[in-house]
């Protein structure tokens, strides 16, 4: 069963590389440096497919199918010593996942950002009227009082 604690290992070093990944991302972002911005998305869909194939590859125990076990139970199967490392190693691998996620949506929001700072540019250097939409009283607004759903 040292496989699991392999697959752990290897899941924790990919979750690790994503998030410095996503912070290169974010400082790209923040400081406008559109052309590193390639390389960094480049590299981040690389570290995506990385851990979906480990996850793809997870070791099966006990005969069962993947989505019948949870991963305490795969960690209960190893033997006494192991079943501490297993632990550390998933809760390590769960704050990696939540601060990628964290980082991703940060960084979603700041290209939202950029996304309507352009559009608003663009209508200004072409001439173009204001665009209306719907504010949240359902009232008609200028589209530039609108704001992107997670954008600050």
């Amino acid at each position: 069963m040292t496989s699991l604690l392999q697959w752990l290992k290897r899941l924790e070093a990919e979750t690790q590389n994503l998030g410095r990944v996503l912070e290169g991302e974010q400082a790209a972002l923040k400081e406008r440096n559109m052309g590193t911005l390639p390389e960094w998305v480049a590299e981040k869909n690389a570290a995506v497919d990385r851990i979906n194939a480990l996850l793809e590859r997870l070791p099966q125990h006990s005969g069962r199918p993947q989505p019948s076990f949870t991963m305490q139970a795969l960690i209960a199967e190893l033997e006494g010593g192991r079943q501490a490392e297993a632990y550390a190693l998933w809760r390590r691998i769960r704050r990696n996942t939540a601060r990628c996620r964290q980082l991703n949506e940060a960084n979603g929001a700041i290209i939202a950002v950029l996304q309507e700072h352009n559009r608003q540019l663009l209508g200004l250097l072409c001439n173009q009227p204001p665009q209306l939409g719907y504010g949240a009283d359902g009232r008609l607004v200028q589209a530039d009082a609108l704001r992107l759903l997670g954008a600050t």
